[in-house]
């Protein structure tokens, strides 16, 4: 294992059996409702849903146009749509499915590690038609390539669940021009968790971590575009890339009661106290005398999970995160947060395109970096 991509360049028989293994996970993950239909196109399996059984998912935030909007599959899953000009569709998706090889015995428990580091071998040798060769710090292959799987494991369990992917027929309505009939069109998708399931009232938030934007090797056009749009990224290690809150009073909400926060919203958070009033709004502090009880388990929940996110983080020596984001979700609804005994706050690791083997020893410092400033953040709103 060399630094570098976590998947490099490919050929086309490379990514085939990628998108097979993906395709393949889906029928074990998802029982389908009778509108669903399969036929075989090559050696890959296509499932035909029906056009109703997709719905535009409302909590959606980020940086994702609107000809770019993730979909929300009934039961609770999310189909992130994957685009294939470039190779970030494939990284992603190698990402996805080698987790999912770690994983697959559960993760609370403690797998046999010559077993494991085994069956992770041949996977990486078999789909990628590559040996794992030693890393030069002083560790054994297998040493390596056990670390790698222990981070993943650990790194899973603030993962959406994946279900590999769906390469679909849908009717897809031309939402710019309403009067224009439906259009037939095949797109592969990534089949994700929705955290959001079972929200009545999701509050949600993109945060995108990390001081650099860019992999070590993008251009310096490339990383000057990236800094050019939050400078500050580079002192706070995150930048905020979206926001939906439910505040129906405001007079900026829409008529669903929500108030939307774009990227160049979070762009324009140029000092330290606009920061903190960003994370404020989104938990609704900026809209009583003091904060609630219900407030403070918010904020209790969200720092529970950014110290132990932080803890595997800096346990990590293998794996670094760029362009990643955290999502974190919760429900507006009082009375479903003072019932819940567990976190009442989801909070995710998404997007995978641009992971990055690390081979120096060092931990992912821009990130933690991160962590460590969202943690500020929160304690200061907890301190107010």
């Amino acid at each position: 294992m060399q630094e570098g991509p976590f998947v490099g360049p490919s050929h086309e028989d490379t990514q085939n059996k990628i998108i097979t293994c993906a395709i393949q996970r889906v029928p074990q993950c998802l029982q389908f409702t009778s509108n669903v239909s399969e036929s075989t196109t090559s050696t890959r399996t296509t499932c035909t849903i029906h056009k109703d059984n997709f719905k535009e998912l409302p909590s959606q935030v980020g940086g994702l146009s609107s000809t770019k909007e993730r979909i929300k599959l009934q039961p609770p899953y999310v189909l992130k749509p994957l685009r294939f000009h470039d190779d970030r569709w494939y990284r992603e998706t190698a990402f996805y499915e080698a987790v999912s090889i770690v994983t697959a015995t559960s993760t609370n428990s403690t797998p046999c590690p010559t077993e494991l580091t085994q069956s992770y071998n041949i996977w990486i040798q078999s789909v990628f038609a590559q040996s794992t060769n030693e890393i030069k710090h002083g560790m054994t292959k297998s040493e390596s390539v056990w670390n790698e799987i222990q981070i993943l494991r650990r790194l899973s369990l603030f993962m959406p669940k994946y279900h590999g992917m769906f390469i679909s027929n849908i009717h897809i309505p031309d939402e710019s021009n309403r009067s224009s009939s439906s259009t037939i069109s095949t797109r592969s998708y990534l089949v994700l968790q929705d955290i959001t399931s079972g929200y009545h009232q999701p509050c949600t938030i993109d945060i995108k971590m990390g001081r650099k934007a860019f992999e070590p090797t993008a251009s310096q056009a490339k990383q000057d575009r990236e800094r050019k749009k939050y400078p500050l990224q580079d002192q706070y290690g995150f930048r905020i890339v979206g926001m939906r809150v439910y505040d129906p009073q405001s007079s900026n909400a829409d008529k669903m009661g929500y108030c939307q926060y774009d990227k160049h919203f979070g762009r324009g958070l140029l000092s330290w106290s606009s920061v903190i009033n960003a994370f404020s709004s989104y938990l609704r502090l900026d809209q009583g005398d003091g904060i609630t009880s219900v407030q403070r388990k918010l904020i209790s929940s969200i720092t529970h999970q950014l110290r132990e996110l932080k803890d595997v983080m800096r346990s990590n020596r293998s794996i670094a995160l760029y362009a990643s984001s955290i999502l974190m979700a919760y429900d507006a609804t009082v009375e479903e947060i003072e019932k819940e005994n567990h976190d009442v706050v989801a909070l995710k690791i998404i997007d995978f395109t641009h992971v990055w083997r690390r081979t120096g020893g060092n931990y992912d410092d821009d990130y933690i970096q991160g962590i460590d400033t969202l943690l500020s953040v929160f304690h200061r709103l907890s301190s107010d």
